[in-house]
């Protein structure tokens, strides 16, 4: 069972997330199969798939099998039609040219613009370098999970790909940076090498460029979604 968050906005509503979900399984996505809402409590209702999370007593030959399946299952995402998900009316761009903007105006506008308390110089300084700076996608769209690298394993296999909260169309190179966060803690192996196996499953060189504008902005995602839970103090007049 899947609900809405209580910490901060959801940056996609719920049902987008639902809706992603059911269209990634029907598409042949590895993911959990979605079998409805439920409008109280508002969730919805998916299987309950085996395995964890992480690699807490896997091998190194069982992690290096599984982070192989998942740069498989990436490849594959990405290569579907992105027509029929926008027709089931998952977000996306009206230009593809700005693919790779859905996600992070997203998260902007609905995650911090509209919940901002104070100024916050450092984080406009950011956002506005990213804007002036904008990847070179050339209209590069896929169907992304985003939030990418959370999947279940067992006995170094893939078992299935979870919470596609921030899934929509997007700039498939998304899926290649954020998981680098998630490797700090989860520790997948080399990048490098996991690189090059997504080039070998795809067929197509990796963007590094814009891996790496992806990255930034997905290292200030936190910051966005809990900036109005810093704690505001009235300073003191110097005296």
């Amino acid at each position: 069972m899947r609900g809405d968050r209580v910490d901060t906005p959801c940056v996609f509503p719920l049902e987008h997330e639902m809706l992603v979900q059911d269209q990634m399984y029907l598409s042949g996505v590895n993911v959990p199969q979605v079998h409805g809402w439920i409008d109280n409590p508002r969730c919805y209702i998916m299987d309950r798939v085996a395995g964890i999370p992480g690699f807490d007593g896997a091998s190194e030959d069982q992690r290096r099998s599984v982070m192989r399946e998942y740069m498989k299952l990436l490849a594959h995402m990405h290569s579907l039609p992105v027509q029929p998900f926008k027709d089931a009316g998952i977000q996306h761009a009206t230009d593809p040219a700005e693919a790779h903007l859905v996600g992070p105006r997203q998260f902007e506008d609905v995650i911090y613009r509209s919940t901002r308390q104070r100024p916050d110089p450092f984080i406009e300084f950011i956002l506005g370098w990213l804007r002036r700076n904008p990847p070179k996608s050339t209209g590069r769209e896929a169907i992304v999970t985003w939030d990418s690298g959370q999947f279940h394993q067992q006995d170094g296999k893939l078992v299935a790909m979870i919470d596609v909260e921030l899934g929509h169309i997007g700039d498939p190179m998304m899926d290649l940076a954020a998981f680098r966060m998630r490797d700090t803690v989860l520790h997948y192996g080399d990048i490098r090498e996991l690189y090059k196996e997504y080039e070998e499953f795809s067929g197509q060189p990796v963007d590094l460029d814009a891996i790496k504008w992806h990255h930034l902005f997905f290292t200030m995602t936190n910051a966005l979604s809990f900036h109005v839970s810093l704690p505001r103090r009235r300073l003191n007049p110097i005296t």
